[in-house]
């Protein structure tokens, strides 16, 4: 974990930026459309204004990305899981979270207090995202990795109904989530994450893009290379990043 996180840090300070994006374009038409969310001289401009000053020969990637809640524009902190359930605590499940293919995700409880548990093999890369955003300024939440996490359920068959489709998704054995040692109503999962149920913001460690931000924003374009550095298994071709 710890290997995998100090490359991808060592790739992104190197060649990538979140107020720059280190892909070439061939845009000698300028036919490519600007991003929308950049900064000159202090003011916000359109897609528009950046086009007329390309054309008036400004670098765009010289230009810095316009700060939200989203992206602080600075350096954050790793956030610490204070308050969080422990190993010994036991969850209540309470509905499944619609979820792209190959991970799954599912909504769970403890004393009033809902989480979001994710379950798929790129969990780990989901942290290393979440970790090197926040280097980078993005302000996103920080999953916690459970190696076992206590969850009960109401019946017997909403146990074995949570594991079914938990393998589906994921497209695994079901049991590669489950410890042996798990009895009744209550699961000892293995490898999963909680992160708190309300965002503070889009998680974009998560593997899902969406064309229309990457289309018009640089503040999403610009991870292009931390979703090559990380293995992100979505195809980065499905989205458009001129």
């Amino acid at each position: 974990m710890n290997v995998i996180y100090l490359l991808c840090a060592s790739l992104l300070t190197i060649s990538a930026y979140a107020s720059k994006v280190s892909v070439e374009l061939n845009d000698e038409d300028f036919s490519e459309t600007p991003a929308n969310d950049l900064v000159y001289q202090g003011q916000r401009i359109d897609k528009y204004e950046a086009l007329e000053l390309k054309q008036n020969g400004i670098d765009l990637s010289t230009l810095p990305i316009r700060t939200s809640t989203l992206y602080r524009g600075q350096k954050l902190k790793s956030l610490e899981h204070r308050n969080f359930p422990t190993k010994n605590d036991v969850l209540t499940f309470e509905d499944y979270k619609s979820s792209p293919s190959e991970f799954f995700r599912s909504v769970v409880s403890l004393n009033g207090k809902r989480y979001v548990l994710t379950a798929g093999l790129d969990n780990h890369f989901n942290i290393v995202r979440a970790k090197v955003l926040r280097m980078l300024g993005y302000d996103v939440d920080l999953p916690k990795f459970y190696k076992n996490l206590n969850l009960s359920f109401e019946s017997a068959e909403k146990r074995d109904e949570f594991l079914e489709v938990l393998g589906e998704q994921t497209l695994t054995k079901r049991d590669k989530w489950k410890e042996e040692e798990s009895e009744g109503n209550v699961l000892i999962l293995r490898s999963v994450t909680l992160e708190p149920a309300s965002l503070r913001n889009v998680n974009l460690f998560l593997p899902v893009m969406n064309r229309t931000r990457q289309e018009s924003r640089r503040v999403y374009r610009a991870l292009l290379n931390l979703y090559l550095a990380t293995e992100f298994p979505q195809s980065i071709n499905k989205a458009s990043w001129g």
